[in-house]
């Protein structure tokens, strides 16, 4: 076994992909809760291949840490824009960029908006992973640690 650092945030079947792994080994061996996401910098085990004859360096091996973070989705909704409202002020308004409210909408940036009309709009959802779950029910109830049970966090 080695190291593997992630280039960059990627859902783990890429990083699996990458490594030569199962997506399902990746996340068993490295205990990564369904619907997260793995961040960049993040200190994978992988399996050492026949290519790769050196330990991680020291410092990798003392400050590797595996960073995740929720996957989010966009819902997408359609809301009616008011008299004078504009590609620009309905983009603001949802905080997202006007580029992708006139693409969204088969329009140019610069377009106005008939008072009523609809537009659609898509904004992040986030997904509820499993452990996030875990961790709330945790924070309201308060206990000792079970016979077993492994500490774990992700920095989010």
């Amino acid at each position: 076994w080695t190291v593997w650092i992630a280039p960059s945030t990627m859902h783990p079947a890429e990083a699996a992909r990458r490594v030569g792994m199962t997506e399902t080994d990746l996340r068993k061996v490295n205990n990564i809760p369904t619907r997260m996401m793995i961040r960049a910098g993040s200190s994978l085990l992988v399996p050492r291949s026949h290519r790769v004859v050196r330990d991680v360096t020291e410092k990798v091996a003392d400050n590797g840490q595996l960073s995740l973070s929720p996957e989010v989705t966009l819902k997408s909704k359609y809301v009616r824009a008011a008299k004078g409202d504009t590609v620009a002020s309905i983009a603001r308004k949802y905080k997202v960029s006007s580029n992708e409210v006139a693409r969204w909408n088969k329009l140019d940036v610069s377009a106005n908006f008939k008072s009523g009309q609809q537009v659609l709009i898509y904004t992040p959802q986030m997904k509820r992973s499993h452990a996030s779950s875990a961790r709330k029910q945790a924070k309201a109830t308060p206990g000792r640690k079970k016979k077993g049970q492994r500490a774990y966090s992700s920095a989010g």
